[in-house]
């Protein structure tokens, strides 16, 4: 497993306070300090899955990590078989959609499956929470699941590097205030 992570303090906490590297090091677990868009240009590596976890909050989206080209490279280090989670936090009702909407856009553009799955279901629908969009490069690959999908699909045009509006579209949810479950 490779782990990608900008700043080498994530690692120490996760040293300190966590079971990585309790007792030793895990043999299975490669960790590298850098910028996760620079990662998968640099290793040749296929993956069965990818993991970005990389929002920090609802207003410091890293635009370089929600654009067709960053999803296109992504794509390119996939196993046949593989496929592609992110999280999201979003609300699920309101203005505040508009990120998911553009990035579900975004998503459908580079991979032919394209599903969102919120990750608490029993929470008010403008209330914020995690979205689990996942993505696959073949129609067979992603099985069907017994969880809800989110309630509507993509709007807007997909997200670019020339052109990622990421503070403006969740900036709405404050705009509406702000709601957590």
């Amino acid at each position: 497993m490779d782990v990608v992570e900008l700043d080498p303090a994530v690692t120490r906490l996760a040293r300190a306070w966590f079971a990585y590297g309790l007792r030793a090091e895990w043999p299975a677990i490669r960790v590298t300090h850098e910028d996760a868009r620079v990662f998968p240009r640099r290793n040749e590596g296929r993956y069965d899955v990818v993991l970005v976890d990389v929002f920090d909050h609802l207003l410091t989206v890293p635009w370089t990590m929600v654009t067709v080209e960053a999803l296109t490279t992504i794509r390119e280090r996939l196993a046949p078989a593989g496929f592609v989670i992110v999280n999201v936090l979003t609300p699920l009702d309101g203005s505040g959609v508009g990120f998911l909407q553009r990035f579900l856009a975004t998503a459908q553009q580079v991979f032919p499956v394209v599903r969102a799955y919120p990750v608490e279901t029993d929470v008010a629908p403008g209330a914020t929470r995690n979205v689990l969009l996942v993505a696959a490069a073949s129609a067979g690959t992603l099985p069907r699941v017994a969880w809800p999908e989110v309630g509507w699909g993509p709007a807007g045009r997909p997200l670019i590097d020339a052109h990622a509006p990421v503070e403006y579209l969740p900036a709405k949810v404050f705009w509406e205030g702000l709601a957590w479950r």
